[in-house]
């Protein structure tokens, strides 16, 4: 069968499109917590974390398994976790223990989707096509986000049981990746591994290193917002939720021009991540109205769209194709730890100089203009290895 690679890059989209899905259950953490008033509100709030910490053991593994497993079947059966805990989690909820057997599924499905997909974009597209595909990789995960949000919160209104049932939108991109995907032929898949049993090219590590200490900054925006404005005394909880809304909005935004500026900036594209990071953050600081805070918002929000793909991107073309989905590995894992570890640098550093909460953002974009001449000195320094080597 002649491969359609329009709908190939449309079911790896929608694919892409479940990765924000930890934070598809936060509009009902509220209520979940008024329903098992016994349990602590630390252990309500980390059902939304505790995706993250499957995760990162299964992408681990995720490396090996396609030596005797299918990237696509692996693939789709990430998928299929994600959905699946729709009507899991709408049906069996009766204690905490069974939402977090779901947020475990769903971190599972994370640890098997995210690096394969990435995997398969390295084995059907050429080098040159993988940019403009990865852009818009985040801009669809991003939309995902928005969905989860506005759905997942309106069906919380109604009860937070019902919040599970947005996840059942997944069944869509598993459907198109059984017909769709291409079936691997797994003689040629170890055939490859066998000949390019090579050390993984150190700028891997470099990204890896780069996504973490990005996402870790990233994250302040989220996880103080709602403080800033109880603060400032600006608005509420729909306002915090209006904010996150036009932040991840900005990661769409962004999604668009991440391609024409990659094809001009490549690796430096980092700088530019950084760069609205920066941006960003000292906007929300100096807002004094909504509007102004909302600029903020959707400027911050553009910069994983630099970031993340460029990470994939930069993981990609620099591997052989057997090495990929480790490479995606290394970038998945090092966001997922900027994810879990930001919070114990971002939170007591800022609190030792100040206890203002708007500090915080003063300092993260500081350290986001440090990181725009850090990124710019190391990738320099690669490139030139990189060109002495050859």
């Amino acid at each position: 069968m002649k491969l359609n690679k329009k709908l190939l890059t449309l079911t790896i989209l929608l694919i892409s499109a479940t990765e924000m899905g930890a934070m598809g259950i936060a509009p009902s953490l509220a209520s979940i917590a008024a329903d098992f008033p016994g349990t602590p509100i630390t252990t309500i709030m980390n059902i939304m974390n505790f995706p993250g910490i499957a995760m990162i053991i299964v992408a681990l593994i995720t490396p090996s398994l396609i030596k005797v497993v299918p990237k696509k079947i692996l693939c789709n059966i990430g998928v299929l976790c994600y959905a699946a805990i729709g009507p899991l989690g709408y049906l069996f909820n009766s204690s905490v223990v069974l939402l977090y057997m779901w947020a475990g599924l769903l971190g599972i499905g994370f640890g098997l989707l995210m690096p394969t997909s990435n995997g398969l974009i390295a084995d059907f597209y050429a080098e040159e096509e993988r940019g403009g595909i990865m852009g818009m990789q985040t801009m669809f995960t991003n939309l995902g986000g928005i969905y989860l949000t506005y759905v997942g919160g309106m069906l919380a209104a109604i009860s937070w049981h019902m919040n599970y049932l947005a996840y059942c939108i997944g069944f869509i991109p598993f459907v198109l990746g059984c017909l769709v995907i291409p079936k691997e032929n797994m003689e040629k898949t170890r055939e490859e591994i066998n000949k390019q049993k090579t050390p993984m090219n150190p700028k891997v590590f470099m990204y890896g290193i780069f996504i973490f200490i990005f996402i870790a900054t990233y994250g302040v925006f989220n996880n103080n917002m709602s403080f800033l404005i109880e603060s400032r005394g600006i608005g509420d909880a729909a306002t915090s939720g209006t904010v996150t809304a036009l932040f991840l909005v900005g990661g769409v935004l962004g999604g668009i021009i991440f391609g024409p500026l990659n094809k001009k900036l490549n690796d430096y594209m980092y700088c530019v991540g950084f760069g609205f990071l920066t941006a960003g953050y000292l906007i929300v600081y100096a807002a004094s109205s909504l509007p102004v805070l909302f600029i903020g918002a959707v400027i911050s929000g553009m910069s994983i769209s630099q970031c993340m793909p460029q990470s994939l991107l930069g993981a990609t073309n620099c591997s052989k194709v057997a090495k990929v989905t480790a490479a995606c590995m290394v970038i998945h894992v090092g966001g997922q730890l900027g994810t879990f570890l930001g919070t114990y640098f971002y939170t007591p550093i800022p609190s030792m100089l100040s206890d203002a909460v708007d500090f915080r953002y003063v300092f993260a974009g500081m350290m986001a203009a440090v990181m725009v001449v850090v990124c710019a000195v190391c990738i320099t320094i690669a490139n030139k290895k990189e060109k002495a080597a050859k």
